[in-house]
């Protein structure tokens, strides 16, 4: 909304689909998705479309704080990355997840304003499970969660 991409009108309609008809597991059988993002605006949204769709979510500001997160030992079966993060951007935290024994099989989405496909070739050689470009459409967005959730078996 703020870089004019959308409207609230149409975060409000997204946010306000029926996701799925699908009823929420409980808690614990949960899937559990985190989502880094410097954008607060972002983050929100892709909770509301991740919990209206029946999973659980946790956010992380930064890459830093997504680090402090994995490190902690939560347990998560996705992470949606924003790209351009300041401090400590999503390659870098791309290449420490994937360097560490304990997270290098976790399913790393990408979500970046970026548009060049060098980048996104980059990140998939990086490692990357997939690379969703913002604006986010909500189907597309919710649609290549469940994708990479089931190539990983999450």
């Amino acid at each position: 909304m703020r870089d004019g991409t959308t409207t609230v009108q149409e975060v409000e309609r997204a946010l306000s689909e029926k996701a799925d008809q699908s009823v929420a597991a409980p808690e614990d059988d949960q899937t559990h998705i985190l989502v880094v993002d410097d954008d607060a605006v972002i983050r929100k949204l892709a909770r509301a479309l991740l919990e209206k769709n029946g999973f659980r979510v946790s956010e992380a500001v930064d890459g830093a704080a997504a680090l402090e997160h994995l490190e902690a030992g939560h347990a998560y079966d996705l992470v949606v990355l924003d790209l351009n993060m300041p401090e400590l951007d999503g390659l870098e935290v791309l290449r420490r997840v994937r360097g560490n024994v304990s997270t290098a099989g976790l399913p790393i989405i990408v979500l970046t304003g970026s548009d060049g496909g060098a980048m996104e070739v980059k990140l998939m050689d990086e490692g990357a499970d997939g690379y969703i470009r913002k604006p986010i459409d909500p189907p597309r967005f919710v649609s290549r969660i469940k994708a990479a959730l089931r190539r990983t078996g999450g």
